[in-house]
């Protein structure tokens, strides 16, 4: 109807870096930012979440930003003002471009900087433009400040906070952790091996077969996505040819755990079909809560434990003797939860004593050194990094510079207990959701496993109200106080 003179508006909520299209549609514009004039000494600069600061008691302020140019105060008192007198800045300019958009323009400089859409230096490019929270006008910046502190420790509210409030498309490789400081933070864990934490309800585990035998391990599950390494053994032998380690993980699937006053067995096991495919399926089919997995890359829209296939169980000579399910684990995020977690291992607890959300939690006696090598030997990266740094310059247009990250496994590193975790993660995610596991059930169930605490009576007619009580208990019970999560 309106033909060249038609306009198209997108706008949306950032996704994940090296997946998110409405960031490649702003990168492939002029990427205009909102410049506007400091209330002290005029000069023009974006609002940046690095400029904003916390309440300073010594000063008497409160949650403020600094100009790049003077460092003055501005207070969200400023804010009409600085935005009325702003200017939208296209930050973009071409490669080979001898002078770049400075962060703080002179008053007297800006028209230089000015460009209308379409016209001038931008006349290549589509106009684009980039807003987060705190330049709206009944946003606080003291509720900014509130949300980031808030979202400290916790992965679900950073990738909120990056996503909704800095307008930034979430980077998860940002979660990776060194071994070491791993290592460190597993020596300060206190919680005693095969027996279930007060607030842990669930326990599953999860096995990776290699030719030289299978590793297995169980974790304990507690609400807000907390993970306690409970137990882990590596059954040698091969496993395509031999009985022992299939012996072995039969019987440690049997295994009780001290829960309360009394025992716990596995709720859910998966055992990896990567290798020796036949015989996992053999053995998960005649045994329920037991899956077969198949590792998968990430797929949009998945569930971490996607629907189960049938897959025919073959003998020795390759004839079709029976059939099994096969569930597929979409491992992508779930590698990106696993470091989450370890990183809020290393965070620790708060001044209050609880870990933040989603924390894996190691006993130094089970994960050693080269249990945690393993567990981090895997990065985020960008699959085309190389081809892009090794083609030449005219070539570069025919690689995609917006290409999904991969987790790629370190060299000379084994990421056979990553898998382990990253199988265990599924498992627990699908019997939360399986068990529809809320705050209430959650209670419910840790009652349920671990029992009430046991309260003395002041009326005891053996001792008066104010002697201290002697209350019998089993030694192995341990005393349930009422978690921070309720």
């Amino acid at each position: 109807m309106y033909g060249d003179l038609a306009k198209e508006w997108e706008g949306s909520t950032p996704g994940e870096v090296g997946e998110c299209a409405i960031t490649e549609d702003y990168e492939a514009g002029d990427r205009r930012e909102y410049y506007v004039p400091c209330p002290h000494c005029g000069d023009f600069h974006p609002l940046r979440f690095e400029q904003m600061r916390g309440p300073d008691v010594a000063l008497d302020l409160p949650v403020h930003m600094r100009c790049l140019s003077c460092d003055g105060v501005m207070l969200d008192g400023h804010k009409p003002d600085m935005m009325a007198g702003g200017h939208w800045i296209a930050t973009r300019v071409d490669d080979d471009a001898a002078e770049k958009v400075p962060a703080v323009i002179k008053p007297a400089d800006l028209e230089k900087w000015r460009c209308p859409p379409c016209e001038g230096r931008c006349r290549d490019w589509q106009p684009s433009y980039h807003l987060w929270a705190a330049y709206a006008p009944r946003e606080r910046w003291a509720e900014i400040w509130d949300r980031w502190e808030k979202a400290q420790g916790d992965t679900t509210k950073l990738r909120t906070f990056s996503q909704q409030d800095l307008a930034q498309p979430y980077d998860p490789g940002g979660e990776a952790v060194d071994w070491e400081k791993i290592v460190e933070a597993a020596r300060k864990v206190r919680y005693v091996r095969n027996v279930v934490p007060a607030d842990a309800g669930l326990i599953v585990s999860a096995a990776d077969v290699q030719s030289y035998g299978i590793k297995w391990a169980a974790w304990a599950i507690g609400p807000r996505d907390q993970m306690y390494l409970l137990d882990k053994e590596v059954f040698e032998g091969a496993p395509d040819q031999s009985d022992e380690p299939w012996i072995a993980l039969a019987d440690a699937l049997e295994r009780k755990y001290q829960a309360g006053s009394g025992e716990r067995g596995i709720d859910l096991s998966g055992v990896d079909s990567g290798y020796a495919t036949d015989r996992v399926y053999l053995f998960t089919r005649a045994r329920p809560g037991v899956f077969a997995l198949d590792g998968r890359p990430r797929k949009a829209g998945a569930s971490w434990l996607g629907s189960p296939t049938k897959q025919k169980v073959k003998d020795q000579r390759g004839r079709v003797i029976a059939k099994a399910l096969l569930y597929p684990v979409y491992g992508h995020d779930i590698k990106t939860s696993v470091m989450a977690g370890l990183a809020n291992l290393v965070q620790g607890q708060s001044e209050l004593g609880q870990w933040p959300r989603n924390t894996l939690h190691l006993l130094p006696e089970l994960a050693d050194e080269a249990f945690i090598k393993e567990l981090t030997a895997e990065r985020l990266v960008d699959p085309e990094e190389e081809a892009r740094n090794s083609v030449s310059r005219r070539a570069r247009h025919l690689i995609n510079p917006h290409a999904p990250r991969e987790w790629k496994r370190i060299i000379g590193r084994q990421n056979d207990w990553l898998d382990v975790a990253v199988y265990a993660k599924a498992l627990a995610w699908s019997l939360q959701a399986r068990m529809r596991l809320d705050e209430k059930k959650w209670a419910e169930l840790l009652l349920a496993v671990h029992g009430q605490m046991e309260t003395p009576d002041l009326f005891n007619a053996n001792n008066g109200p104010f002697e201290p009580q002697q209350v019998e208990a089993p030694a192995s019970k341990p005393a349930i106080a009422k978690s921070d999560w309720l």
